[in-house]
C-alpha cells in the first residue's frame, strides 16, 4: 500500500502596477494533470494584516491566454512560488 503521494504545484501572483498596496492580487494555481484555478484574493479587512484574505476561486481552460490579457491589462508578476505537497496515509 501506497501510504505517500507527493504533488507538484506551482503558483504564480500578479497584481495591477497601480496596486501598490496590493489590495487586490491573482494566483494561477497550476498543479500537473488538474484544470488551473484562478483566484482573486482581497486585501485583508484584519487590522493586524495579512491573515485571512477573502478568496474567490474558478477553474480555468486557457491559463497562458489569460495571463497575457493580464500582463497587457497593466498587471505584472509578483511572485512564483514552486512547492511539493505531500500527504501521508496514517
Amino acid at each position: 500500500m501506497d501510504t505517500h503521494k507527493e504533488k507538484k504545484q506551482e503558483d504564480l501572483y500578479l497584481k495591477h502596477k497601480q496596486d501598490e498596496n496590493r489590495d487586490l492580487v491573482i494566483r494561477f494555481r497550476n498543479v500537473p494533470e488538474k484544470k488551473t484555478k484562478l483566484t482573486f484574493k482581497g486585501k485583508s479587512s484584519s487590522v493586524h494584516g495579512d491573515i485571512a484574505w477573502p478568496e474567490y476561486e474558478t477553474e480555468i481552460d486557457n491559463e497562458e491566454v489569460l495571463k497575457e490579457i493580464l500582463l497587457n491589462s497593466g498587471y505584472e508578476k509578483l511572485v512564483l512560488i514552486k512547492k511539493i505537497r505531500n500527504t501521508y496515509l496514517l
